[in-house]
């Protein structure tokens, strides 16, 4: 049962898109709680207000802004002037809109739960940003009734097949799929803090940088129950670089520099870690390649947990610290 309550977890993520649960702040200071209180929001006069609204709506339009600028920066940043002047919805459409025959109904999700595997490479449809290829489904779609003359008894073509995400993508975040591990012991971790004007390298005031502290994160064990899906991103540490700011704080056109450090213990793609932060959901993977002989891992199953525990005698010997398992 619980082999087949991990299977229905990751194959709901790859055909809905899915969100993390955004709690309040925790009292013990650990980074792991600490979300939503760093998103301030504001109403049409700029001022901080409630990020809720009437019935629980979150307010929209004004969280792209960056709160946490330091205190130093806040008026070279533009805040509160440059702030938008009134409350919108502001979205932008990253694909054209599909119709409603890429949507799968239930004996086509039925087939693909049935085999995750009857996937191929799409080499038509461009993949994303971090190296996936694109892949479509190979198991029998419904017809379709758009040909002319086509009638229930008498349908036409069978329809286009799907456009899906392989076992080891999450596609709430365009990353690898991987599961929050019990067994990550804890530490510290160096996290980004506050964005300033960096002055120092660049006289001209048109840098800004972020400055980094560190945060106490919590063992996997104090916060891993059940099986979690990892919606960190990115996973791995980004190279430092500066780009071309487009949003209004700070100024737009000014140069925005710093790196995202990952998450604690990364050891790689498809790379199983017993002391990572996550552990892939398929290991040995390659970006948008799984083979049937690879089979999803769950850190928190009996039987998993033990092949995690149990130390490489070929395969990643470089990512076990310690000659025995967990006390």
């Amino acid at each position: 049962m619980r082999s087949t309550t991990t299977a229905m977890t990751l194959m709901a993520a790859m055909l809905v898109a899915g969100c993390s649960r955004d709690g309040g702040p925790d009292t013990s200071g650990k980074i792991e709680t600490k979300r939503s209180n760093l998103l301030s929001c504001f109403d049409e006069n700029s001022n901080p207000a409630p990020c809720e609204g009437p019935g629980g709506i979150r307010r929209n339009g004004t969280r792209t802004q960056p709160p946490n600028v330091r205190a130093d920066s806040v008026a070279a940043a533009g805040i509160p002037q440059n702030f938008f002047t009134a409350p919108g919805f502001l979205f932008e459409p990253e694909t054209p809109y599909a119709s409603l025959k890429s949507v799968p109904i239930w004996n086509e999700i039925e087939q693909l739960l049935d085999n995750p595997y009857a996937v191929t490479p799409d080499t038509v449809t461009p993949g994303n940003f971090d190296g996936y290829p694109s892949y479509r489904s190979t198991i029998v779609r419904r017809p379709s009734f758009a040909a002319a003359g086509a009638t229930l008894q008498n349908p036409g073509p069978a329809l286009p097949n799907l456009l899906v995400h392989p076992l080891n993508y999450n596609p709430t975040n365009g990353e690898e799929m991987r599961l929050l591990n019990p067994n990550y012991p804890g530490g510290e971790f160096d996290v980004p803090d506050e964005l300033f004007q960096d002055l120092e390298n660049d006289p001209s005031g048109n840098r800004w940088s972020w400055t980094f502290r560190t945060v106490d994160v919590k063992p996997g064990s104090e916060r891993v129950t059940d099986t979690e899906i990892d919606y960190n991103g990115p996973v791995a540490p980004d190279p430092f670089m500066c780009v071309q700011n487009l949003e209004l704080v700070p100024p737009e056109g000014t140069q925005l520099c710093g790196n995202d450090p990952g998450e604690p213990n990364y050891s790689g793609f498809g790379v199983r870690s017993p002391i990572g932060y996550s552990t892939p959901a398929v290991p040995g993977s390659e970006p948008g390649g799984i083979s049937p002989n690879q089979r999803l891992f769950d850190p928190t199953r009996p039987e998993d947990l033990a092949a995690l525990l149990t130390p490489p005698k070929t395969k990643y010997p470089d990512v076990w610290p310690f000659d025995g398992p967990f006390s």
